[in-house]
């Protein structure tokens, strides 16, 4: 048998067939009839399979949350606008603009407190790293995103994989006291 002469039930035997003379012939049990196949639209029927086969893991891009922290700090070390040993005091949030930014730590605790360099990362302490990010500023943390391929396309053999949205701050945002 040649590829050119496979069908689609030759491929799926069980699933049912939409009747002859219907350019969607086949269609998978337990998602839509034939009669619901039948009433969409080629772009309706489309969309529903772009929902049915999308891998969202590469087809969606998220906010890397705390897997940020490591380059945040590796960047503030390699820039010196931090140093091992350097604290700062955890209010439990900081103001990035408008946005109150808190710590996991705000509705259980408060704050953490004064911490370290290493104890902010092992407490995944978000108001240590604005502190740093706000230190290195736009331009630096921008190029070290860039360095450590944020935002970039990975190259996976998977189908549809988006880019991200880099986490640059805005110039205009100021953190207040």
């Amino acid at each position: 048998m040649s590829f050119a002469s496979i069908s689609a039930s030759d491929v799926l035997p069980d699933v049912p067939v939409v009747p002859s003379g219907s350019s969607r012939t086949i269609y998978i049990a337990n998602v839509y009839s034939a009669e619901q196949l039948a009433s969409m639209s080629d772009t309706d029927v489309t969309n529903a399979l772009y929902q049915l086969w999308t891998n969202y893991c590469v087809s969606e891009s998220y906010e890397p949350g705390s897997t940020y922290k490591p380059f945040t700090i590796a960047a503030g070390l390699e820039e010196g606008v931090v140093h091992d040993g350097d604290t700062y005091e955890c209010k439990g949030y900081e103001y990035v603009g408008p946005d109150m930014i808190k710590c996991h730590s705000y509705s259980t605790t408060g704050s953490h407190g004064v911490l370290t360099l290493s104890q902010a990362l092992e407490n995944s302490c978000n108001p240590y790293m604005i502190n740093i990010a706000i230190k290195l500023g736009n331009v630096r943390f921008a190029q070290y995103e860039k360095m450590f391929g944020f935002g970039a396309k990975t190259g996976i053999d998977l189908p549809g994989e988006a880019t991200a949205v880099l986490l640059v701050l805005i110039s205009d945002w100021r953190l207040r006291y």
